[in-house]
């Protein structure tokens, strides 16, 4: 019926439902939404609800929560801005979500060019990534983000410190503040990208 459950470690919220402690059992997340799908991150969590709206909970350290603050929440607060999300990415610190018109928003930290917004600075809101692309899907790692296009081109921006993390094949060591696209003539599927802590694969 779209109700959420979360368990594990709870010491800043993370699991959702109002408390602090950890819990070796499923526990209701509060506010009684109805989800149809939710993304874990490092110690924050958000989830869009059968509406298309985007709440988050946990960790709020550089405004990974979306909702305008950089307080911890241990019960899901809204995404500022009024947008309608069809999908949502928790990163390590920060998040990214895919509106119903497949425009890319990301917030939170914004080291090394993580959030795609020509800048390296955070966010306590969502801010649209650069470049005007259409997203069908996007995934928030480390300390990089990527995502597959509405004509199934992959594009990638961050942190690039392993090799070429961002796969641009430009021989960049380092970052990407705008999103690159991924060399080579591929048609990725649309929800087939995940960003690892030092690898990429579609």
């Amino acid at each position: 019926n779209g109700a959420a459950y979360c368990w594990g470690a709870n010491s800043v919220g993370q699991l959702g439902n109002d408390s602090t402690k950890a819990s070796m059992t499923p526990v209701a997340v509060s506010g009684n939404l109805r989800f149809k799908s939710i993304s874990v991150g490092w110690d924050h969590a958000c989830g869009v609800t059968a509406d298309n709206d985007a709440y988050c909970w946990g960790r709020g350290r550089y405004g990974r929560l979306g909702n305008g603050s950089a307080e911890n929440s241990s019960a899901p607060v809204a995404v500022s801005g009024g947008l309608s999300f069809e999908h949502i990415d928790a990163g390590m610190a920060h998040t990214c979500g895919i509106t119903t018109i497949g425009d890319a928003y990301c917030w939170g930290r914004g080291e090394d060019g993580i959030l795609g917004r020509d800048s390296v600075d955070s966010s306590l809101v969502p801010v649209p990534v650069s470049g005007g692309h259409s997203f069908s899907s996007i995934h928030a790692g480390s300390a990089t983000t990527c995502g597959i296009s509405s004509n199934g081109d992959a594009y990638c921006w961050g942190a690039s410190d392993f090799g070429n993390l961002l796969g641009l094949g430009d021989g960049n060591p380092f970052r990407s503040i705008t999103p690159g696209l991924v060399a080579g003539e591929f048609d990725f599927q649309p929800d087939s990208i995940s960003v690892g802590l030092d690898h990429v694969c579609a």
